[in-house]
């Protein structure tokens, strides 16, 4: 117990800093580490023993199903990186992005029922389907992620870290203090833990949030961030957005958890010690950054313009 305890404070040490390094080199550093981890991330989704995928009858490394796995991670990766090349505010040049990834997924689509083999019909379409799922649980994440650094790092940091500091909290209330069981798909998460965790970001996002700051403007992705006239009120920002770090966020985690159930597995992957694999820690991201993102384009975009 207490060694296991050890390597996650071990290695949740080294997982923050590894993001406050590449978080002080900028954002196209921050960009890169994101790709790496969900690579990571869909390799350990399309891992998952689901469905047939270790048949005995069916071997999909031999049949080449693994590169068409990846192919269509890398044009998924593509169609989400795209927008950081594109001129900011050329809609034509977007446009003809979008399309070419159309026409890349159209012949992938193509390319993958060509192959299909009337022997394991089964196997391979439900394995369409979970890859697919796979893509929306790593690639579309990334996707707001970089939109939420077009418009200020802040917008990526602040978001990431209150999911961060909500986990680790939530575990240190549950393992001191935990005595009710929240759900059964998580038997370890209190209902103590939640509370804990709710408090602690209330307070950290009231204490600290003026310490945060966004990059200069030559080294953002597009634009600093714009809050005129919202300047004022961003921890506003922080508690909307720490509230919902705090109560829906953690849901994602238990999907994930039912997800490890299904597979009967305790963990996705063994690549970081005391903590599982990458998608262990990143489960409780999935929903923040789409709502960070629509939550940007009302109370900061929508408000200024009517402003």
């Amino acid at each position: 117990m207490i060694n296991n305890i050890f390597d996650r404070v071990l290695a949740g040490i080294a997982m923050i800093g590894t993001v406050v390094i590449a978080a002080c080199l900028g954002s196209r550093a921050v960009l890169v580490l994101v790709f790496l981890i969900e690579c990571k991330v869909f390799q350990e989704l399309t891992s998952l023993p689901l469905m047939g995928y270790r048949s005995s009858s069916l071997d999909y490394s031999a049949h080449g199903r693994r590169f068409f796995e990846w192919l269509l991670y890398a044009i998924a990766s593509y169609w989400c990186l795209g927008c950081v090349f594109v001129q900011p505010g050329s809609r034509l040049a977007e446009c003809e992005s979008d399309l070419v990834c159309m026409m890349l997924y159209t012949a992938w689509f193509c390319g993958y029922v060509y192959q299909l083999n009337p022997k394991f019909l089964s196997e391979q379409l439900t394995r369409l389907c979970w890859i697919h799922c796979s893509i929306l649980l790593s690639v579309l994440q990334m996707r707001f992620m970089v939109y939420n650094m077009q418009k200020g790092l802040i917008w990526f940091i602040l978001p990431a870290s209150l999911v961060v500091i909500n986990d680790i909290s939530a575990y240190a209330f549950g393992l001191i203090l935990g005595r009710h069981q929240l759900l059964f798909l998580s038997p370890r998460k209190t209902w103590e833990g939640f509370g804990g965790g709710l408090l602690i970001q209330y307070t950290k996002t009231l204490v600290g949030l003026e310490y945060l700051a966004c990059e200069n403007k030559s080294q953002s992705l597009s634009a600093n961030l714009k809050l005129n006239p919202l300047e004022d009120t961003m921890q506003y920002h922080g508690v909307v957005l720490a509230l919902y770090a705090s109560l829906a966020a953690p849901f994602s985690g238990f999907f994930a958890s039912a997800l490890k159930r299904a597979c009967k597995i305790k963990d996705f992957d063994q690549c970081i010690p005391g903590h599982g694999g990458i998608t262990d820690r990143m489960d409780c991201q999935l929903l923040m950054p789409a709502f960070t993102y629509f939550y940007y384009k009302f109370a900061v975009e929508y408000l200024e313009s009517s402003s």
